[in-house]
């Protein structure tokens, strides 16, 4: 990958790695700082950069293991916090109940223990696939169907339980 290639990379990934961060309980500022540590360590070993098969797997879980050490070293519980990238959307279509939703929606979803919110943060942030995510997480890949399953059931009883009802 060259230095064009690369600088392409971060610009595309960014927001969706910040999204990552996020998902997993930081906010806006955290999340930022744990991206650009993980895009500084990435560019500083170039010999490793040429070695790596699925950049996007790579990053991500840099981004969930830079997240869980940030939240260790600072005896953090993982915290839901509205200050986004992850919410552009809703917060530009103004309906004060979909910033309402979204809110509920990251709370909900900061309650999953992580084995079941790494995954449906990587499927439908990053929208990895299956596979992907079980070559990230270093799972097989019945685990993180598993999970992924049980994850989504115990995501929309959480929101039904707020009066938010999966369409």
């Amino acid at each position: 990958m060259n230095d064009v290639e690369l600088r392409e990379f971060i610009a595309e990934r960014w927001h969706p790695m910040v999204r990552v961060a996020m998902s997993l309980g930081l906010g806006l500022s955290d999340a930022e700082d744990v991206v650009q540590t993980v895009l500084i360590k990435l560019v500083s070993r170039p010999r490793r950069l040429r070695r790596i098969e699925n950049l996007d797997a790579y990053c991500a879980r840099m981004v969930i293991n830079a997240t869980k050490d940030l939240a260790q070293r600072a005896h953090k519980r993982y915290e839901c916090l509205a200050d986004e990238p992850a919410g552009e959307r809703i917060q530009r279509s103004g309906d004060p109940e979909d910033r309402d939703n979204l809110i509920v929606v990251r709370a909900a979803l900061a309650s999953l223990d992580a084995g079941q919110r790494e995954p449906l943060v990587l499927k439908h942030y990053l929208r990895m696939t299956d596979p992907e995510i079980a070559a990230t997480l270093g799972v097989p890949l019945g685990t993180v169907k598993s999970r992924i399953s049980r994850g989504t059931e115990r995501l929309q009883q959480l929101l039904q339980n707020q009066g938010i009802n999966h369409a």
